[in-house]
């Protein structure tokens, strides 16, 4: 179906409030009666395209998403380096951090100064179900993980003035092979950090000093290469 959205200049006895350069979607999402309203302006709202909303709430950030990051970076500065969205499919894609043991991801939307609030609901796909995500403090706050994957978010909203919007979730995975790499790189370099190695040399010796490594050991082998 085409979605087309028009606007029509304001005709004499119509709500003197409501001018030609108003947001006729503002003003619909935040009448009382609906139904009121819908018999004050000669507009089909059918026919307002749903993204043309969702557009309506962007943050400047990733889509209508302020941040998306992991659960315990919620406050960092560089929020948003995880998540990239895709208009032409529809796609949401969350790209995990290096370190693999993070698995869960916050994707906030925050409704603090949007002036009226679009939605009926939010729900995410998860396990064959949707289930509704709650707004709390002027905020949706979505949690997704890698170990139990969401793959959908649902918009639905308020009076049916668009379809439900599907947006797709989908996961990068980070690399656990050079994860692990760099783990093993970081223990070598702080057992050398720890042992302190000295070497000093004379005429026919090799004076070679150094600290324990860790608490439990029971010998030290040292190799020289001559």
């Amino acid at each position: 179906m085409e979605i087309v959205c028009t606007t029509k200049p304001c005709t004499e006895g119509s709500n003197p409030s409501f001018s030609a350069k108003s947001n006729r979607i503002l003003t619909v999402l935040s009448e009382c009666d609906f139904s009121v309203f819908a018999l004050k302006v000669s507009l089909d709202l059918l026919y307002i395209h749903k993204k043309y909303i969702l557009k309506q709430i962007e943050t400047g950030k990733i889509f209508v998403f302020s941040r998306c990051c992991p659960i315990d970076s919620e406050s960092a500065a560089d929020l948003n380096k995880y998540g990239a969205f895709d208009e032409s499919a529809d796609t949401f894609n969350i790209t995990q951090d290096e370190d693999i043991t993070k698995t869960q991801y916050s994707l906030i939307i925050d409704m603090e100064y949007v002036e009226a609030n679009p939605f009926e609901g939010i729900f995410v796909h998860k396990d064959n179900q949707w289930e509704e995500v709650a707004c709390v403090n002027k905020q949706y706050r979505i949690l997704v993980d890698f170990n139990d994957k969401t793959d959908a978010i649902k918009f639905s909203f308020i009076n049916k003035i668009a379809d439900d919007y599907i947006l797709k979730i989908t996961y990068t995975e980070a690399d656990k092979e050079q994860y692990y790499s760099k783990l093993e790189q970081a223990r070598k370099d702080n057992l050398l950090a720890t042992a302190e190695i000295k070497v000093s040399t004379g005429a026919d010796l090799v004076n070679i000093y150094f600290q324990p490594c860790c608490d439990e050991y029971d010998h030290t082998e040292i190799k020289l290469f001559v």
